[in-house]
Formats: structure tokens, C-alpha cells, sequence
């Protein structure tokens, strides 16, 4: 409890960093949605809409692409269905940006991000599943496929956003890992509700709350490398530096790998889906057209054990490099003063 005070306390004045790393960026954002979602930010900064409005707007083109993959099954409708998804993933790059260009960002103001964003996939998905009752399936087959697709893209997402906001934190110091422990997350939507806090915010809290908790249960040796890197290099610059460059060097690779599971991934994988019936209509199972995205939700997952296997392993060799280093120290400290 004294360690869950004083983070609430460190965070309580938190001011989140302008943008995000190079490292933690993928290539699509870096050079298509951020570009872009800036543009677009500025654009927007200029009128009353607030980064809230942003993200819900955000969700009205991806309605669009579900309506026009359902209703246009022709390439121009595919094409129309793809610019339009596009466009959801611009607009949600640029509510975070005009949150950190007009000093608006919030907690829950991330939480609706990644709820709007959430949604957004889901009726391209709800379309897909429409389109497997199509091909003559029951609708309880459909169902079923979109509700484990679904699952399977938001534990590969939230897994990939843990990994990269401790890449952020160790390497830059900066970022929201610290702030997002579930126990503290509680703690703060309890006392919103007693402050008499809507019922929206406090979903909105307990919807974080669980994301949180997620992240942590599947990635448990990173918590553990995050805590021990609290109690035993955090205190002391030196040790921070030092860290910093051999979590890079460590890191840097693997986070690469951790990108294959990441949004824009599944957004790929969705154009791609949507337009395969018109661009390779002769390939098997090409007329299933964008209900192929479940496929690649629900085989992809299967490679997510085996990162994360990789990645506990690597987490466990850099605890014991901080142990020998922190050993190293104290012996050093002792010979000093002896």
C-alpha cells in the first residue's frame, strides 16, 4: 500500500510526453497514420472539437467500411471500404495528438481511445461474421469465430502496448506503465465514486482497470523486472543509465517482433482480407473475402505463446544482470567505506 501512495502520488502531477519514441513506432504510423493524424490534428485544433469528440468520430468511417463491405460486394466497394477504415485509423491517430497539442490528455481520455478503437474493429468484424452466415453458415458458427477472433486481437494488442510502454519507461523514463497498476487503478476509481462520478467514467475505469490487469497476468516476468528495476536501479541515476542501454540493446529486436502482433497489423490484415476476392479471386478460399481476418486473428495468437516465452526468458536474464550489478555496487560501496 505505502509503494501503491507513492506512485499515486509521483503520477498525480504526470504530464504526458510530447509523442512517442521512434523505436516504439511502427513503420505504417511513423510514415502514414502520424503524419497524417497530425495534419489532420491542427486542422482541428482551429474548432471546438475536443480529443473525446475526435475519438468517437473516429468510429463513424469504420461503420462506414462495415456498411459498404456488407452492401458493395464489388472491388470499388472494397476499395471505398478500405479508404474509409484508413481514415478511423487517421482520426485516432489524431485525437492523441490534438490531446498533447492542446494539453487535454487524461486517463480516461486514453481509455475511450482504445474503447473507440475497439469498436471500430468490431464492426468491421460484425461484418465479416455476416458474411460467413452468407457462405452458409449457422449463425451461432459466426458468432462464435468473431467472438475468439475478437479475443485474440485485443490480448495481442494490449500485450504489444504493455511491452512498448516499458520500452518507453525503461529506456526514456517517460510513459504510463507506472500509473496503470491495477491496485492503484482501484484505488482511484474509488474515490472518483465517491466524489459521485457518473456511471460512463467509472466503466470507463473499470474497463482500464481490467486492460491493466490483463497485461499483467500474461506478461507477469516484465511486472517482475518492472518491480525490481523500481527497488533497485530506479534510485540511483547510474544504475538507471546503465539499464537504459542494455534494455535497448536487449529489447530493441525482440520489440520488433512484438509489433507483428500490433493494430496496424490486424488493420492490414483486414484491407488485405477485403480486397482478396477481387485481386486473387483464384486463390483457395479467396471468396470468403474479409471474413479471412479471423483466420489470421485466430492464427496468429498461436505464435503469441512463444513470444511470450521468449520474452520471460529475456526478462529473467536482464533481473539477474541488475541483481550482479546491484551486487557489484554494494560490494564496491562496502570496500569504500571499509
Amino acid at each position: 500500500m505505502r509503494l501503491i501512495s507513492l506512485l499515486a502520488e509521483t503520477c498525480s502531477d504526470f504530464e504526458e510526453p510530447p509523442g512517442k519514441p521512434p523505436e516504439v513506432e511502427g513503420v505504417f504510423d511513423r510514415h502514414f497514420y502520424t503524419p497524417l493524424g497530425g495534419k489532420l490534428a491542427t486542422v482541428l485544433s482551429r474548432t471546438r472539437l475536443t480529443p473525446n469528440h475526435v475519438s468517437w468520430l473516429s468510429v463513424v468511417p469504420a461503420a462506414g467500411a462495415a456498411a459498404a463491405y456488407l452492401l458493395i460486394p464489388t472491388l470499388a466497394g472494397a476499395l471505398a471500404a478500405s479508404a474509409l477504415f484508413l481514415l478511423s485509423g487517421i482520426l485516432d491517430s489524431a485525437d492523441g495528438q490534438l490531446a498533447r497539442a492542446t494539453k487535454r490528455t487524461s486517463e480516461l481520455g486514453e481509455t475511450l481511445d482504445g474503447f473507440c478503437d475497439t469498436l471500430s474493429f468490431g464492426l468491421v468484424y460484425l461484418a465479416a461474421a455476416i458474411i460467413v452466415v452468407r457462405e452458409g453458415r449457422s449463425l451461432a458458427v459466426a458468432a462464435s469465430v468473431m467472438l475468439l477472433a475478437g479475443l485474440s486481437h485485443s490480448i495481442q494488442s494490449s500485450l504489444v502496448d504493455f511491452e512498448r510502454q516499458l520500452f518507453i519507461h525503461f529506456v526514456t523514463g517517460r510513459g504510463r506503465v507506472l500509473r496503470e497498476q491495477p491496485d492503484l487503478l482501484r484505488i482511484e476509481q474509488g474515490a472518483a465514486r465517491a466524489r459521485g462520478e457518473g456511471w460512463w467514467p467509472q466503466a470507463l475505469r473499470a474497463m482500464r482497470r481490467s486492460y491493466c490487469g490483463r497485461q499483467r497476468r500474461w506478461l507477469a516476468s516484465s511486472v517482475s523486472l518492472l518491480e525490481l528495476h523500481q527497488q533497485s536501479v530506479e534510485p540511483y541515476p547510474e544504475r538507471r543509465q546503465w539499464f537504459a542501454q542494455r534494455y535497448h540493446q536487449r529489447m530493441g529486436a525482440l520489440l520488433k517482433a512484438w509489433t507483428v502482433f500490433a493494430p496496424n497489423s490486424h488493420t492490414m490484415a483486414v484491407l488485405l482480407c477485403g480486397l482478396a476476392p477481387f485481386l486473387a479471386p483464384n486463390l483457395p478460399g479467396a471468396h470468403w473475402g474479409l471474413s479471412l481476418v479471423f483466420a489470421f486473428d485466430l492464427l496468429l495468437i498461436l505464435a503469441l505463446a512463444p513470444l511470450v516465452l521468449i520474452q520471460a526468458r529475456k526478462d529473467g536474464a536482464l533481473a539477474l544482470e541488475i541483481e550482479g550489478f546491484a551486487a557489484q555496487a554494494a560490494h564496491c560501496s562496502t570496500r569504500f567505506a571499509g
